[in-house]
């Protein structure tokens, strides 16, 4: 019997059971007979769908996940006995760099733009402060670069900034794009019979990605709508901002991704309505892809490459103007068979080009070739 292969993917911010990590990536290793560990913050150890997940405890804070968490993912990960090791945050690259300094393949994966991302944390400090800090964080990028045995990108949209500045390391940045998972879609064959039209948002509840616009404009409209949201909030004050005397947003907790998509299939029309920041504007964020697979039409952010890849599947406003994002979504119910026709385009091209089948193929040719 052939030995697996022992593999390890870290994250000390997201989930155990995060789409990308969890399902697209361990399951996915797990299905190719590799040995998947997943060091990641959890309340116990447990194997789920053959994967090992190895708890870390629960973070009090910024400080404590980057440096505590980052020590113990560093020695649980030896325990791991893996000879890859694959880390889904910047704040590791400080444990990858120990991990390949002892022999390990080291493989970090971006799931941003992060020194961009950088820039417009407000928490961080003042924009000198912000610009310091991504300067800062492009110098171990670059340690990390030289040492790291394969670099992969989430998106498209990092490929200039990555390819212009490590060009004597190209062959090493590898695409893994965020795709959905089609084996766990299935396009639903007419919209809701309800009354009430149905708005869509799942993934991370934050500011930037505009919610408070959205929540603010379905309270204050005269069609009968409900603004459906899943996910994790930025924190308990901005939740209370969100919904606090919202009677028209119903939000339903945080849960597992397979559970995600037969709520998704149960609306009408997906939302994402990211604000204008840099590390938007090229993006091509998996949730649009997901609404496209279960045959939503959207109502998404007028970004001028966004306006271009998803013109006709879509209606494009002004992220963060409430009165626009009421308009559309006005216009949206009163043409609501029309867009419906937008989704049904949008699951056909998904279901096509854009599939985390194909992608986990790329994966596993990176961790054969390592």
């Amino acid at each position: 019997m052939t030995k697996k292969k022992r593999v390890c993917h870290i994250s000390t911010v997201h989930g155990a059971f995060d789409g990308r990590i969890f399902y697209k990536q361990c399951v996915y290793l797990a299905k190719e007979g590799f040995d998947v560990s997943y060091i990641v913050q959890h309340d116990k150890n447990e194997e789920v769908s053959n994967v090992k997940i190895r708890r870390l405890p629960k973070s009090r804070g910024r400080f404590h996940r980057f440096f505590v968490l980052g020590f113990l993912a560093y020695f649980k990960a030896i325990g791991a006995r893996a000879k890859i090791v694959h880390f889904h945050d910047p704040e590791l690259i400080f444990v990858g760099i120990g991990l390949r300094l002892i022999g390990k393949k080291v493989i970090y994966d971006n799931h941003e733009l992060v020194y961009k991302q950088i820039e417009g944390k407000s928490w961080v400090g003042k924009s000198g402060l912000r610009k310091m800090v991504a300067k800062f964080y492009q110098f171990f990028e670059m340690l990390g670069v030289s040492w790291f045995s394969a670099i992969v990108l989430a998106e498209d949209g990092y490929k200039d900034y990555f390819e212009s500045r490590y060009k004597r390391k190209i062959k090493k940045i590898k695409y893994i794009r965020n795709y959905p998972i089609l084996d766990l879609i299935q396009p639903r064959n007419q919209g809701s019979e309800s009354k009430v039209v149905r708005l869509f948002y799942a993934g991370g509840l934050l500011r930037v990605r505009g919610i408070k616009e959205v929540c603010e404009a379905v309270e204050d409209i005269s069609a009968d709508v409900e603004l459906i949201l899943l996910g994790r909030w930025q924190n308990e004050e901005y939740k209370n901002e969100c919904l606090e005397g919202k009677g028209r947003v119903k939000f339903l907790g945080e849960i597992p991704l397979k559970e995600v998509y037969p709520i998704m299939k149960t609306a009408d029309i997906g939302i994402c309505t990211l604000y204008p920041v840099e590390n938007h504007l090229t993006s091509n964020p998996v949730k649009v892809y997901e609404y496209m697979a279960c045959g939503l039409p959207m109502i998404i952010s007028n970004f001028p490459s966004w306006m271009e890849q998803f013109k006709d599947y879509s209606v494009f406003v002004d992220p963060t103007s409430v009165e626009e994002i009421k308009e559309k979504i006005q216009w949206s119910v009163s043409n609501l068979e029309e867009l419906r026709e937008r989704g049904r385009k949008g699951s056909k091209i998904v279901r096509e080009k854009y599939s985390w089948e194909a992608e986990s193929k790329r994966l596993v040719a990176i961790y054969n070739d390592l």
